[in-house]
């Protein structure tokens, strides 16, 4: 599926996550920053996950990987 990636947190944990964003190739643009309602985060068990990993995904995203 276009959109879903993996993450794993500092604690070890894989989590899984789709971007769904309006339009669809606005997941490629350099300029997009992505919203928090974009975002859909995912635990092993496929129960949706929102607080400080979702947040952290979120920031990495939109910061390309650069510090903060």
């Amino acid at each position: 599926m276009i959109g879903e990636s993996f993450y794993t947190h500092d604690d070890g944990v894989v989590y899984k996550y789709e971007l769904k964003t309006d339009p669809p190739e606005a997941m490629f643009w350099a300029t997009k920053k992505l919203k928090p309602s974009e975002l859909k985060v995912y635990d092993g068990q496929g129960k949706q996950v929102f607080g400080e990993v979702k947040e952290t995904i979120l920031e990495e995203i939109n910061n390309d990987g650069q510090s903060v």
